[in-house]
C-alpha cells in the first residue's frame, strides 16, 4: 500500500531535490477524471443523447450536468497542468467572466432553461466562484486561510448534496439553489475539493529534499496517495456501483460511512506514527547537527586565532626586519662618504655593521621561534621538551648575543615536560631580554627556579639587569611594540608581548617585578 511507485525525486539542474508527481497523486488523477467527464458530458449534448451516465440524466433526469458547467470544469481542470502564471490567471478570469453572466441570466430570466445553452443552478456557480478563489489562494496569493475557507465550504456542500442523492434526491431538489444540482457535478467539485488541499500541501513540502530526512520514512507527499486518492477513488466507486444498482442504497451509505471512520481511525494512527518517526529522525539529525555546528565553531575559533597570529606574524615581520635593514643600508652610505675620506676608521663601521647584523639576526630568531609556535597552536599532540633541556638548549643557541662573563644558576625540583615551541619561546623571551637589558659595566648573572605545586608549576626567572619603572609602565608591560628604554636600539617593543602570548597559551600567567638599577624578576605560574 506504501510502496515508493506512488512518489520520485530526480536532481534538478540546479542541483536541488525536486518532487514530481506521478499520476497517483489525487490532483492529477482528478484533472484528468474533470476533463473526461466534462468532454464525454458536451459530446452526449451535442449528439443529442443525454439520456446517459455522462450527463447524470440516468440518475436524475431533472438534474442533468450543463455543457456550461462542463465548459467551466475544463478550465478549471487545466488549471492543474498550468505552470505559466498568466495562463491561469486568464483561465480564472474566463471562468468568473462565466459564472458572471449565468448569473445575469439566471436573475433576469423567469423560466429555467433545459436545453444545450442552459445555465448551471444557482449553488453550482457559488461552487465555481469558491473554487476560483481556492486556486487564486494557491497560486497568487498564497493566503492559506482563504484557501481552507473557500474550499472546505466547497467541500461541505458536495458532500451534502453527494449524500442526499444516496438518500432520496428528490428531497435534494427541493432545496433553493439545488434545484438543478447534477450529482456529476457535485461529485467532480467534491472530488476537487480534496485535490485542491493536496495541490496546495505538495507546494509547501516540495522544497524539503529527501537525502535530508529519506524519501521512504518521512516525506509527507509519499502518503499523499493515501490521505486524498483512495477517499476520492472510493466514495466515488461505492457511489456509481449503487446508482447501477449492485448494491442498495443503505449499503451505499453504510459502506462509505465505515470507511471514512476506518479512514480516520487509520489517519490518525499512521500520521501519528510517522510523525513520532518524523520527530525521532528530526531529533537525531539536529544532534548530528549540534556536534557539527560544534566542531565548525571550534575550527572557526581556531582559524580566527591563526588568523590574528598571522597578522601578528606579518607586522613583527615588518617591524624586525625593516630597521636592520635601513641601518644597514644608511651604513653603506656611511661607508662611502666617512671611511673612503678617512674621516672614520673601517674598525668603527666594522663594529656597527656586526651590531646591525646581530640585530638583524635577532629579529629573523625571534620570527622563526614566533613561526614555531604558530604551527603549534591548534597541534592536539605538540612535540614536548623538559624544562632542563629548554634552558640548556636555549640559553647554548643564544650563545652569539650573550654577553661575556655571563652566569647562569638553575634549580629544577619538578623536571616537567612542556609543549617545546611554547617553553623554548619563554626562555627565548627571557635570555634575549636579560642580553640586551645587562648592565654597562657588570657581569650579567641569572637565576632560574623551577617547582611544582598542587595546582601550579612556578618558573622564577631573576637577573640583575638596568630593570624598568613597573609602576609608571604598568598599563603598557604586555602591550605590542612597548618599549621601556630608549637608549636601545636593539630592542624591537615586542619580547614582553611574545611572552605573555606564549605563557597565557599554556594557560598560565605572568608576573614582572623590576626596579631601575636593581634588576628584573619574573614569575611564571603555568596550571597543572
Amino acid at each position: 500500500m506504501f510502496h515508493t511507485k506512488y512518489v520520485w525525486y530526480s536532481m534538478a539542474t540546479n542541483n536541488n531535490n525536486v518532487i514530481k508527481t506521478n499520476f497517483l497523486f489525487s490532483y492529477k488523477f482528478t484533472g484528468f477524471v474533470t476533463l473526461l467527464v466534462a468532454f464525454l458530458n458536451i459530446y452526449f449534448w451535442l449528439k443529442n443523447n443525454i439520456d446517459v451516465f455522462f450527463t447524470g440524466y440516468i440518475i436524475n433526469p431533472n438534474a442533468t450536468m450543463k455543457p456550461l458547467t462542463s465548459i467551466s470544469f475544463i478550465i478549471l481542470a487545466c488549471i492543474y497542468f498550468t505552470k505559466n502564471k498568466k495562463h491561469v490567471y486568464r483561465l480564472l478570469i474566463t471562468n468568473i467572466i462565466i459564472q458572471f453572466f449565468q448569473s445575469i441570466y439566471i436573475f433576469l430570466s423567469s423560466d429555467s432553461t433545459t436545453g444545450f445553452f442552459a445555465a448551471s443552478s444557482k449553488i453550482t456557480i457559488v461552487m465555481f466562484v469558491l473554487t476560483s478563489i481556492a486556486f487564486y489562494a494557491i497560486k497568487f496569493n498564497k493566503n492559506k486561510q482563504i484557501l481552507i475557507v473557500s474550499n472546505s465550504i466547497v467541500y461541505i456542500i458536495s458532500i451534502f448534496a453527494i449524500t442526499y442523492y444516496l438518500l432520496d434526491a428528490s428531497t435534494l431538489n427541493a432545496i433553493l439553489g439545488f434545484e438543478t444540482l447534477s450529482w456529476n457535478t457535485s461529485m467532480l467539485f467534491f472530488i476537487n475539493s480534496i485535490s485542491l488541499f493536496e495541490y496546495q500541501l505538495i507546494g509547501k513540502v516540495s522544497r524539503f529534499y529527501y537525502r535530508i530526512l529519506g524519501k521512504n520514512k518521512t516525506h509527507p507527499s509519499y502518503f499523499f496517495p493515501v490521505f486524498f486518492l483512495f477517499p476520492i477513488i472510493f466514495i466515488v466507486s461505492s457511489s456509481i456501483l449503487m446508482h447501477l444498482g449492485f448494491i442498495n442504497k443503505a449499503q451505499s451509505i453504510f459502506i462509505i460511512i465505515l470507511f471514512l471512520n476506518i479512514t480516520v481511525l487509520i489517519s490518525m494512527f499512521l500520521y501519528s506514527y510517522k510523525f513520532m518517526n518524523f520527530y525521532t529522525e528530526i531529533s537525531n539529525k539536529s544532534k548530528t547537527l549540534e556536534v557539527i555546528n560544534d566542531r565548525f565553531k571550534a575550527l572557526n575559533k581556531e582559524l580566527n586565532e591563526a588568523n590574528y597570529y598571522l597578522e601578528d606574524f606579518a607586522s613583527i615581520t615588518s617591524h624586525n626586519l625593516r630597521e636592520p635593514i635601513i641601518a644597514l643600508n644608511q651604513l653603506c652610505v656611511y661607508y662611502e662618504e666617512t671611511v673612503k675620506k678617512d674621516l672614520a676608521s673601517i674598525d668603527e663601521v666594522k663594529d656597527m655593521f656586526q651590531t646591525n647584523i646581530q640585530n638583524l639576526n635577532l629579529g629573523l630568531n625571534a620570527l622563526i621561534q614566533y613561526h614555531n609556535f604558530i604551527k603549534d597552536i591548534n597541534n592536539k599532540h605538540p612535540k614536548e621538551s623538559l624544562i632542563s633541556e629548554s634552558i640548556d638548549n636555549t640559553f647554548t643557541q643564544l650563545e652569539y648575543l650573550k654577553p661575556k662573563g655571563t652566569t647562569l644558576k638553575s634549580k629544577i625540583d619538578d623536571n616537567s615536560s612542556f609543549p617545546k615551541s611554547h617553553i623554548d619561546n619563554i626562555f627565548h623571551n627571557l635570555f634575549t631580554n636579560s642580553f640586551k637589558f645587562k648592565k654597562e659595566n657588570e657581569k650579567l648573572n641569572i637565576e632560574i627556579t623551577a617547582y611544582k605545586t598542587k595546582d601550579y608549576y612556578t618558573i622564577y626567572y631573576k637577573d640583575n639587569g638596568i630593570g624598568l619603572d613597573v609602576e609608571t609602565n604598568k598599563e603598557e608591560l604586555f602591550k605590542k611594540g612597548a618599549r621601556f628604554h630608549k637608549e636601545s636600539g636593539s630592542s624591537n617593543g615586542y619580547g614582553l608581548y611574545y611572552l605573555n602570548l606564549y605563557v597565557n597559551k599554556l594557560n598560565g600567567k605572568v608576573r614582572l617585578f623590576s626596579k631601575v638599577d636593581k634588576g628584573t624578576a619574573f614569575k611564571i605560574k603555568i596550571a597543572t
